[in-house]
């Protein structure tokens, strides 16, 4: 009996532990980054975030990372992939970290809260 308690509690924790997934109202679009704020505005036009400690600023690198991603019909993001990155690799996770920070509200145009799909390009150094 104790066992069987046991194994419920732990399918209850898990099972309440559920990846979230994006809702999508109608299919996608690909959008350029010019286009964007037709279909979604970024809430917060700047953010900051803390790089790991142990970069020292003379030793950084300035680079530039490209990442699409797709916003889906709450605004959310999902889907974040690595296009391109120069020097490859350097601002990767930094960049991924960045795109945490982004928060979409549908424009006014954009009343079925259509998904798109967007490539980013977000600079460093």
């Amino acid at each position: 009996m104790k066992y069987l308690l046991l194994a419920l509690v732990v399918v209850l924790m898990f099972g309440c532990y559920s990846t979230p997934e994006a809702l999508m109202l109608s299919k996608p679009l690909k959008v350029e980054q010019e286009r964007l704020q037709e279909y979604w505005i970024q809430k917060n036009e700047r953010f900051s975030f803390k790089t790991p400690s142990n970069i020292s600023p003379s030793t950084i690198k300035p680079g530039e990372v490209t990442i699409e991603y797709l916003i889906d019909s709450n605004g959310n993001i999902f889907d974040a992939k690595i296009v391109e990155s120069s020097p490859p690799g350097l601002w990767d996770k930094t960049a991924l970290k960045a795109l945490k920070n982004l928060e979409y509200e549908p424009a006014k145009s954009n009343n079925t809260r259509t998904p798109v799909y967007i490539k980013t390009i977000f600079n460093f150094g």
